[in-house]
């Protein structure tokens, strides 16, 4: 089953926050890496396959999106693994992120 990007995101019910990374932190980059997951039945991240985003930044982001617990989907009477797209921002003390920093 897929489901759209902002219902996933309602189902989140534990977010991880990304770490900044210390060569992501040398070279001044931050920014969003989008994922697209696979949440299983019991609202674990079973898969994190990499759309876009800076490449310094990606194994922080998919650590953290690997923690993160979705309630789990239901359909005819069971719970079901879904798909879906989900953006990980991996933030800096910086402000927004740089324009080297790919979305």
């Amino acid at each position: 089953m897929v489901l759209a990007p902002g219902l996933a995101e309602q189902r989140i019910v534990h977010r991880e926050p990304a770490a900044w990374p210390h060569a992501a932190r040398l070279a001044r980059v931050h920014g969003v890496v989008q994922f697209v997951i696979l949440v299983d039945e019991e609202g674990r991240v079973a898969e994190a396959g990499l759309v876009s985003g800076h490449p310094l930044l990606v194994d922080a982001a998919r650590a953290a999106v690997l923690r993160y617990r979705f309630r789990p989907l239901f359909a005819g009477g069971r719970a079901v693994r879904f798909r879906s797209m989900i953006r990980v921002a991996v933030p800096s003390p910086f402000g927004p992120p740089a324009k080297n920093a790919r979305a």
